[in-house]
Parts: C-alpha cells; sequence; structure tokens
C-alpha cells in the first residue's frame, strides 16, 4: 500500500513537537476530532476517552523518497472532561497518555511510553438562527508532554477560531476554522513548524436519534511558511464512524482514517473507539402526568404495602380521528409540523386544525380555548419566546380561517421555560417543540352563550369571513321537587286526659 504521509524532518535526535492530527472534544453530537457549538443545560458534565491506534503518522522522506517511518506504531489514549457552565459558555481539559513503538529511524525515532500537551479549552456560543448555530472556540496546549518524542513542545500554543452546525432534518453539516499560533521549530530540511491554518468540514447523520449515528469529515492543517504548499506541512485526513448510546448516559464511538494527502501526523490507518459518560443536572417538574399512576394496596393489617402498578391506558384513535377532547384539553394525533425555523403550518397539518375547527363548533360547551405554543432550547431565549408566539398566532390564524369564531380562542407563546424531555439530542428537541389546546371555560348546561357575529372582517388581513355560530347549550335540567313534610299529627297534650283513662 503506499504511504501517502510525509516529513522533511532530519536530525539527530526527535523532536520535541506535537504531531497529533485528531484530538477529541468531548462536545454534544460531535465526530472524533471535531468540535460543535451545541451545549447542554448548564450543570452538565461529561468524561471521557478516546483510544487512537496510529499507524505510520511520521515517515521520514529524502530525495523524495521515503526513508522509513519515524514514529511507525502510535498508541495514544486522550482522556478528557467537558462542563458546560452556563448556557452559552463550556469550558473542558483532554490529556493525552500513550506510546510509541517500531521506528525505523533509530537516529530520529522516539519508542518511548509518556504524555501529551494538556488541552484547556473554552466555548461560546454565538448565536442560534433557526437551524444555523455557531460559537467561538479558544484551545490552549500546555507544554506538559515528553520531550524529543512527538508528543509534546516547549512552549506554548494558543488556537483560536470558530465552529458551526446546520441542521437539515436527521443531516447536520458541522464546520470549524481556527489558527494555532506556536514559536517556529526550524528543521535541518525545507521544513519550519510554525502558526497553522486548521480547518475541518464534515456531517452526521442521525439514523436513530439519540441512539444511532454516522458521521465523516476531512481534516487539514497548513502552515503558513509554505501555506497549501502540499509537503509536509500540510496534511489532510479523512475520518469516520458510527455513534451509538447503548446506555442513556453513555456514548461509545467507533471509526477509523486515512490520510488523503502528504503530511505530517496523517496515517496509513488511524483506529479510534471512544467511550463517554454524560451527568445532566436535575431534571424539571414536568408539565404533564406521567403515563403510569402508582398505588399502595394494603392486603391485610400485618402485612406489609406492597406497591401495584395501574397503567392508565387512553382510548385508541379511530382512523379518520385526527383530534378529540380529553378533560381540560383537546389533543391532537400527530403533532402540528411548521416550515424550518419559521412560523408557516405545513399542509399535512391542515386537515388536524380544520378537524379541530370542527370539532370546537360541535362543542359549545368549549367556551373558550388556549393555543399554547412552546419551544426547544436551541435558540436564545427571546428568540425562542417570539417563535413560540408566531407559531401559536398561525394556529390562531387557521383556526378561524376553518370556521371557529375568534373570541373563543386565544393564544400564548411559553418558548423554552417548560421542557418535557431533556437532553441535546434530536428527538428530545422535537419533543419539546409543541402546541398544547387548553380549554380554560367550559360552559354549564342552560349557560347563555357570549354573543357571536355571523358576518365579521379576519382581524390579520381584513378579508370578510362568515361563522356559523355553534348550537346552543342544552337547557339545564329541572331540579327535582322536594316533597313536602309530612304534617305532624295532634296529639293531646291535657295531663289529665291520661289521669282519667288510667281510672
Amino acid at each position: 500500500m503506499t504511504l501517502l504521509m510525509a516529513c522533511a524532518l532530519a536530525h539527530a535526535e526527535g523532536y520535541s513537537t506535537d504531531i497529533e492530527l485528531v484530538r477529541p472534544t468531548f462536545s454534544p453530537g460531535a465526530i472524533a476530532g471535531f468540535d460543535t457549538p451545541t451545549l447542554a443545560r448548564p450543570g452538565t458534565v461529561r468524561v471521557g476517552t478516546l483510544l487512537q491506534y496510529e499507524r505510520d503518522p511520521l515517515l521520514l522522506y529524502q530525495l523524495e523518497r521515503e526513508a522509513g517511518a519515524v514514529v511507525s506504531n502510535r498508541l495514544m489514549a486522550h482522556l478528557g472532561v467537558s462542563v458546560d457552565l452556563t448556557r452559552r459558555l463550556s469550558a473542558r481539559l483532554v490529556l493525552p497518555i500513550g506510546g510509541q513503538w517500531g521506528t525505523e529511524v533509530d537516529r530520529l525515532g522516539a519508542d518511548v511510553g509518556g504524555i501529551g500537551d494538556a488541552t484547556l479549552g473554552a466555548r461560546f456560543r454565538l448565536f442560534q438562527l433557526g437551524p444555523v448555530a455557531a460559537a467561538a472556540r479558544a484551545d490552549l496546549y500546555l507544554p506538559f508532554g515528553t520531550h524529543d518524542a512527538y508528543m509534546g513542545e516547549k512552549g506554548l500554543r494558543a488556537a483560536g477560531g470558530f465552529v458551526a452546525e446546520a441542521k437539515v432534518g436527521p443531516l447536520a453539516f458541522l464546520a470549524d476554522a481556527s489558527v494555532l499560533g506556536r514559536a517556529a521549530v526550524p528543521t535541518d530540511q525545507d521544513f519550519t513548524l510554525g502558526s497553522e491554518l486548521i480547518l475541518q468540514g464534515g456531517a452526521r447523520l442521525d439514523i436513530w436519534p439519540d441512539n444511532v449515528a454516522l458521521g465523516a469529515g476531512v481534516i487539514t492543517r497548513s502552515g503558513f511558511v509554505d501555506f497549501w504548499s502540499g509537503e509536509a506541512e500540510t496534511p489532510i485526513e479523512l475520518v469516520a464512524g458510527v455513534q451509538l448510546r447503548p446506555l442513556r448516559d453513555w456514548r461509545l464511538d467507533l471509526g477509523f482514517g486515512r490520510g488523503l494527502a502528504p503530511g505530517y501526523g496523517t496515517t496509513q490507518i488511524r483506529l479510534y473507539s471512544g467511550l463517554t459518560w454524560q451527568r445532566l443536572p436535575p431534571a424539571p417538574i414536568s408539565v404533564e402526568p406521567p403515563p403510569l399512576a402508582k398505588v399502595l394496596v394494603t392486603e391485610a393489617p400485618d402485612l406489609p404495602v406492597d406497591p401495584v402498578e395501574i397503567v392508565v391506558e387512553k382510548p385508541l384513535w379511530k382512523e379518520d380521528e385526527l383530534a378529540r377532547v380529553e378533560e381540560t384539553q383537546i389533543v391532537i394525533r400527530d403533532p402540528i409540523q411548521f416550515e424550518l425555523a419559521t412560523a408557516r403550518i405545513l399542509p399535512e397539518s391542515i386537515p388536524t386544525l380544520v378537524q379541530m375547527a370542527k370539532l370546537l363548533n360541535e362543542h359549545p360547551e368549549i367556551g373558550h380555548l388556549v393555543i399554547e405554543g412552546h419551544a426547544s432550547e436551541e435558540g436564545s431565549f427571546s428568540y425562542n419566546y417570539d417563535l413560540s408566539i408566531r407559531r401559536s398566532l398561525a394556529i390562531f390564524q387557521e383556526l378561524v380561517i376553518a370556521g371557529t369564531y375568534p373570541a373563543r380562542l386565544s393564544c400564548r407563546g411559553m418558548g423554552e421555560v417548560e421542557p418535557i424531555a431533556m437532553g441535546a439530542s434530536e428527538s428530545a428537541l422535537a419533543t419539546n417543540r409543541r402546541v398544547i389546546f387548553h380549554i380554560v371555560r367550559r360552559l354549564k348546561p342552560g349557560e347563555e352563550q357570549a354573543p357571536m357575529r355571523t358576518e365579521m372582517l379576519l382581524p390579520w388581513n381584513g378579508d370578510p369571513k362568515t361563522f356559523t355560530p355553534p348550537p346552543p347549550l342544552p337547557a339545564a335540567e329541572p331540579e327535582p321537587k322536594k316533597a313536602d313534610p309530612k304534617p305532624k299529627e295532634d296529639y293531646p297534650t291535657d295531663p289529665d286526659l291520661f289521669k282519667e283513662r288510667d281510672e
């Protein structure tokens, strides 16, 4: 197999330089070596490791011919922790530990074990505009690594840049651009290791949201001395893998990489596996009752109490039933679908709202219905609040167009403050993006309805609209008459009468 990686290093001993190309970030939804702008709730902690085997990450070329592998085999374990401090700020610390063996160039090789330079990093989320999010990132590479072994450098390095993500359904596109600043490391050849531009691009596909995802991307860097010269200081590598969630709080990453162009740090083959544990902060109190109700039953006074689960089953939906009245709400079978990051209702949801309007006119006892919109936490508070209001207003307008009298409806937005699912996965975010229909006033039989006009103008555009008033409420049943009290009998009260009877 042709080796694509190259490095023009030649010296009497190894160099104190860090050749690692794929560095884990322990960010939510990240491909190995990539960062994302996604943050979970403040207080979320992620602890994990990424284990990498690298074949030929550093080769020696002389007179444009391969002279052997300086670093032939490399096994590194990156240990890391990441904490989401606020809704916008996250910090991380990563420490690589490992070893190298099998060098083919003894005068330059470094078959040793040791640690690499620790990375102290931070992300600051800049904005969220619908499906597009961006964050600024900064990293400090602390010179703790083993010297003269291609694991660490003697000076402090700093990197800063931006990371962006755009979601289209189950597909997410990732982009990362940063500049790494370092003191120049000259070599005996026509190559100087100095400051670099790092560019990364990739995509992630959620096969089974929150459980299985596929990811692939390209990582490249180029030194500013010979910018994009295509020589030793311009490595390019492809990485691809799968993310699995075997347990709720655990994520497993498996994948491989391969160099696409010559450059230091690229590999003939890269195999990696990672395991990350995530601890979420305590969940807020759910606004919906749980599906199971637990009742304590005592069989006998002297016996212990055993918990018994009672499953509350809701009636099944009929084939053509899209909405129905349930106690204090109108429940819909399928969520209302909107165009991405807008308040435009998609055509497939219109039949649900038409049936809701019909249902309201068939139930005159529903005096007032509140349309309540909720958003996920992907954007800012103000953006999510505005979007939830606009979407509830769009439903209000559609119900009025379908024939519901406007005075029977109200709408409000709740933004992101009442989530019912935790986490940053698409399934959790989709669950939190919802609309609830609250019945806040129910008329009693015989109660007089508010007057309704059959002809009026639509409030938002002035178009004429004809309304059919709902049928009147049935008359209240007369209360049963109380039976007249039984008249009291007149009994003699004169004691002399009883005296004469005894005689």
